[in-house]
């Protein structure tokens, strides 16, 4: 099993400590950046931080552990674009009894953030199945020169001869050769 360390108010000199003990018993453990600050500011996060500890950790996962207010945007779609491969975030369900605290999603906050999150799956490692659509779409956007009017084989062309005008079309001459 994996340990997953939280590493609010860690220092790195604390945390490569921790590194060495669960290495050194061959023990399967990630870091996850946290501030321990419950709800956490937009100011006060410091994302940066995921890029220092895969930087200082390169052989263990680095992940997220967040406490942003959960009616603001969320900040773990940039997490993971710096590099977070684990996402924890308290997830509650409101009652009567017992109200969510101010860094908790409630069901359908969690669930827009899985919306989000797919997005950026697909936004970062989706691909054409083949780039004849791209092709497609840049030939349309290229420069055309055409003829004004017929001439004669050898004839010597003219500025007034020609035209420009995209897109190139089937016995034009693309402009981006």
């Amino acid at each position: 099993k994996q340990f997953v360390i939280s590493t609010g108010g860690a220092s790195i000199d604390n945390l490569k400590k921790v590194y060495k003990v669960f290495k050194s018993k061959n023990r399967n453990f990630s870091f996850l950046h946290c501030v321990s600050e419950y709800p956490t500011g937009l100011e006060h996060s410091n994302l940066i931080r995921i890029k220092t500890l895969k930087k200082e950790f390169p052989d263990i996962d680095i992940g997220f552990s967040t406490h942003e207010p959960p009616e603001e945007d969320s900040l773990v779609p940039y997490a993971i674009s710096m590099g977070a491969k684990i996402v924890e975030k308290h997830v509650g369900v409101e009652t009567s009894e017992w109200p969510l605290n101010k860094y908790s999603c409630n069901p359908s906050q969690i669930e827009k953030l899985f919306v989000e999150l797919n997005r950026l799956g697909l936004a970062t490692h989706g691909k054409a199945k083949d780039d004849s659509v791209e092709k497609t779409s840049l030939n349309s956007l290229k420069r055309g020169v055409f003829l004004k009017r017929s001439v004669k084989k050898g004839s010597k062309l003219t500025e007034e001869d020609l035209y420009y005008a995209m897109p190139v079309l089937d016995g034009g001459l693309s402009t981006a050769h």
